[in-house]
């Protein structure tokens, strides 16, 4: 599966696909390692799904961490 290659792959032709088999083999990965999706914001929706469902609550406590961002110049 595109998983082995790259989780963003597999994400993004989950997305695109939207076959019911596709998407839950997608959503079964991402909730057994959502370290290897934290770049894809798409994969949230695979991991949350429509409500929030008690049996995710490990995957939950990856914090999401957001690269530092250089101060704003001023230009003029």
């Amino acid at each position: 599966m595109a998983w082995t290659i790259d989780p963003a792959v597999a994400v993004h032709l989950a997305e695109r696909f939207k076959q019911p088999i596709v998407r839950s083999e997608v959503a079964k990965h991402i909730k057994a390692d959502p370290k290897a999706a934290l770049d894809v914001p798409e994969a949230l929706t695979f991991l949350l799904g429509d409500r929030l469902d008690p049996s995710i609550r490990k995957c939950l406590k990856v914090r999401l961490l957001c690269s530092k961002s250089p101060r704003c110049s001023n230009t003029n």
